[in-house]
C-alpha cells in the first residue's frame, strides 16, 4: 500500500512542478504585456523631451528613427502588396488597388527619406541664421501619456520665418529671457534646413560682433529714439 502511495506522490511531482513553470511563465508574459509597452513609453518619452537630446547629432538621430521607421513601415507594406499581386488567384480590381497601393507606400518612403538624405552633408557644416521677432509656442499632448510640444519661432534677417521644436527647458529658458528683456530678444540657432533640426540654440538679448554684421543700422535710422522709427531687416518705418 505505501508502494502504490509512493508511486502515486511521483507520479503527480513532475505535473506539479510543471504548472508551477507554467504559472510563473503566464505571470512573466503578463508583466511583459503590460509594463514593457509603458517602460518603452517613458524611454521615448524621456528620449524625445530631454535638452540634451533634443538638439544637435541626437536631434537629428530622433528624425532618422521617425521618419526612417515609417519609412520602412511604408516599404514593408508595398512588399506584403507585392507579394499579394503576383498571387494567380487575384483579380484585376485587386492588381489594380495593390499596385496603386505599392505606388503610395513608395512615394511615402521616398519623400519621408529624402529629407534625411539631403541633410547628411549638412552635419558637419549646418545652416546659421539670427532670429528676431521670436514666438514661443506650445501644443499640448493628447491624453494622459501624450507630451507636450514645445516651438521656437522667428524670422531671419532675409525675412524668413523659421520654426524649431525646442525642449521644455529651453523653452522656459528662452520665454524667461524674453519677457524679462520687454520681449526684445534674439536667438542665434544652426540647424539641418531639409529637416529642421535644431543643431545649437543660444539666446542674446544684444547681436553679437558677427550678428552686428548681418544686422547693421541703416543710415536712414533716426538716433533719436522720439522718432518713433525702427528698423527691420534693412528697412526703416
Amino acid at each position: 500500500m505505501n508502494n502504490i502511495n509512493e508511486n502515486r506522490t511521483d507520479k503527480r511531482t513532475p505535473g506539479g512542478e510543471k504548472n508551477k513553470a507554467e504559472l510563473k511563465w503566464f505571470i512573466l508574459f503578463l508583466a511583459v504585456i503590460f509594463f514593457l509597452p509603458i517602460t518603452i513609453l517613458a524611454v521615448v518619452e524621456w528620449f524625445t523631451s530631454a535638452d540634451a537630446f533634443a538638439i544637435g547629432i541626437t536631434g537629428f538621430m530622433q528624425s532618422v528613427i521617425v521618419y526612417g521607421g515609417l519609412g520602412l513601415v511604408a516599404v514593408i507594406i508595398a512588399l506584403v502588396l507585392f507579394i499579394l499581386l503576383i498571387q494567380p488567384d487575384a483579380t484585376f480590381l485587386q492588381k489594380v488597388g495593390r499596385t496603386a497601393g505599392i505606388l503610395l507606400c513608395l512615394a511615402a518612403a521616398f519623400f519621408l527619406v529624402r529629407p534625411l538624405v539631403l541633410d547628411i552633408p549638412y552635419l558637419k557644416r549646418p545652416e546659421a541664421a539670427y532670429l528676431e521677432r521670436l514666438e514661443f509656442e506650445y501644443s499640448r499632448g493628447i491624453g494622459d501619456y501624450g507630451s507636450d510640444d514645445y516651438y521656437l519661432r522667428g524670422v531671419d534677417m532675409t525675412g524668413e520665418r523659421h520654426s524649431f521644436e525646442i525642449s521644455e527647458k529651453r523653452y522656459e529658458e528662452g520665454r524667461a529671457l524674453w519677457g524679462g528683456n520687454d520681449y526684445n530678444l534674439f536667438a542665434k540657432v544652426t540647424y539641418l534646413p531639409h529637416t529642421s533640426t535644431l543643431m545649437s540654440l543660444e539666446f542674446m538679448t544684444e547681436l553679437d560682433a558677427s550678428g552686428a554684421e548681418l544686422y547693421p543700422p541703416s543710415p536712414e535710422l533716426p538716433n533719436d529714439w522720439e522718432s518713433f522709427s525702427i528698423q527691420i531687416n534693412d528697412t526703416v518705418y
